[in-house]
């Protein structure tokens, strides 16, 4: 899977299937799906649409470093996470937990929780896990998502889990000068 992130969100190429060459498109390939890990559930959490409510939980350390946890909640009619089951599709409300590094304000992790699903879905349980880190692209450090997880409990016992690690990062970019000649 190739990920790319910018101002317009995320976009995801579907690049091999068992590690051969595919031409499928990411939402034509079946099963437990999921597409706001990298950078989208970041921005719907803290954008000041959601009206996001939150909670301070406790201090703790995560991995060596002092982090405070906080819980939040987003209603539904603020709400752009979106859960889809076949050819049905809702907006959900969520809520979960967010960890913040207490010395750089930097997000650690986040779970994710949808509510309110309806009862006629075939989902009993959804929860989402994505965690935070330095990568480096360039020789240079970057804080990015690291690995994500999804974990899916159908009302018949079926669980699934869904386990992304996000790498192989590259920044593409461009420069220009514009230069006029005088008249």
């Amino acid at each position: 899977m190739d990920v790319a992130f910018s101002d317009q969100g995320e976009r995801y190429n579907l690049l091999t299937i068992n590690g051969k060459p595919t031409r499928k498109r990411f939402k034509e390939i079946g099963g437990i799906q999921s597409d706001s890990e990298f950078g989208t559930i970041l921005q719907w959490i803290f954008q000041p649409e959601s009206q996001t409510k939150f909670q301070s939980e406790r201090a703790m350390d995560m991995r060596g470093r002092p982090t405070l946890v906080f819980s939040y909640s987003i209603e539904q009619d603020h709400s752009k996470f979106e859960v889809n089951w076949g050819k049905r599709r809702m907006i959900a409300a969520f809520g979960g937990l967010v960890s913040v590094d207490r010395e750089t304000n930097r997000v650690l992790k986040i779970t994710a929780v949808p509510s309110g699903i309806r009862a006629n879905w075939p989902w009993a349980a959804v929860s989402q896990e994505l965690d935070y880190g330095f990568a480096e692209i360039s020789g240079q450090k970057f804080f990015l998502p690291l690995h994500a997880q999804l974990n899916v409990t159908i009302k018949d016992g079926t669980q699934t889990r869904n386990e992304m690690e996000f790498g192989n990062y590259r920044k593409f970019s461009s420069e220009a000068t514009l230069q006029f000649e005088p008249q």
